[in-house]
């Protein structure tokens, strides 16, 4: 089997970053006994959010548990040897009646379907007090193509590290109101991610 352009592209930063130190040393050893290996991931996040908001909305708590259909993380870190390097980033957003109906409805990403309250938020990642990402999410809302919501690249690789705890915020403008009914966003991270044999 043959790996992509992108495959080698992500091994080579992962490398280089053990290489500076910035992986615990079991982590770096690993790596270069192929005790860990690559692979495509997306890691996500579905919450609730107010319809009147200001301010920060942190999307991930330390005691969540990993639940399939609304958040592929445990708490607020990522295990042990699972090292997530982000190329692409998908904002949703989907509406309901009730609360409670994270896994079961269909986010969109389109202008169309995303009010301008959320339009208007900054999207925040941060780990252990630096910044990872910080954009606005109108960088994260793509026009539909052929009726599909993607995810928008990154111009390089953001990176969250093992067993450091993080946070994915929502920063919305004072007095938000997202009308009625109830809210619902999505944060999607997709691309590699290291993870031990």
């Amino acid at each position: 089997m043959t790996n992509t352009v992108q495959f080698n592209t992500v091994e080579n930063f992962i490398k280089k970053l053990a290489a500076n130190g910035e992986f615990p040393v079991d982590t770096a050893t690993k790596l270069k006994t192929r005790g860990i290996v690559l692979r495509d991931s997306t890691d996500f996040v579905r919450a609730e959010v107010p319809a009147t908001i200001s301010g920060e909305k942190k999307l991930l708590t330390a005691n969540g548990k990993k639940l399939a259909g609304i958040q592929s993380f445990v708490g607020q870190s990522l295990e042990k040897g699972h090292n997530q390097v982000i190329s692409h980033i998908r904002l949703g957003y989907a509406t309901d009646a009730a609360s409670g109906k994270e896994a079961a409805l269909k986010y969109v990403n389109d202008d169309a379907g995303v009010p301008a309250g959320l339009k208007n938020a900054q999207l925040i990642i941060k780990q252990n007090g630096k910044i990872v990402v910080d954009l606005p999410a109108t960088d994260f809302i793509a026009p539909a193509k052929d009726g599909d919501s993607s995810f928008v690249a990154l111009s390089g690789f953001a990176v969250i590290k093992e067993e450091t705890p993080f946070d994915i915020v929502l920063d919305f403008p004072e007095g938000t109101n997202l009308g009625a009914d109830k809210h619902y966003v999505e944060v999607s991270l997709k691309g590699m991610g290291t993870f031990e044999r």
